[in-house]
């Protein structure tokens, strides 16, 4: 069975507040802790900066890194495109010349 206790307000004094566990500090403990406060505060801070600094250095790093790969790739290509061109060239110049099949053929 729950018995609910009621408080007396005749019991407590006039002029009597309860003061909070803040209110009941002295001021050089309060200052002191609203420097401890402040000060893990601005190292939360701090550590963001450096961790957020640290993930843009290697966003940078990779961004170069696909740069860089982009620019071999192009280039790969222009030597493939060049290859390629200079191969169809042989294979023509040989065609009009009638040598691509061995002996000339009879052009009749």
């Amino acid at each position: 069975m729950l018995s609910i206790v009621a408080l007396d307000v005749a019991e407590t004094p006039v002029g009597a507040h309860r003061r909070s566990l803040v209110g009941r500090l002295s001021l050089r403990k309060r200052l002191i802790g609203i420097a401890i406060v402040g000060q893990l505060f601005t190292m939360a801070l701090s550590l963001a900066a450096v961790v957020g600094m640290q993930q843009m250095i290697d966003a940078s790093g990779k961004a170069t890194a696909l740069s860089r790969a982009r620019a071999l790739f192009q280039d790969a290509d222009l030597a493939h495109d060049a290859l390629r061109g200079d191969t169809y060239r042989g294979v023509l110049a040989a065609k009009s010349e009638g040598v691509a099949g061995g002996a000339p053929r009879d052009r009749r």
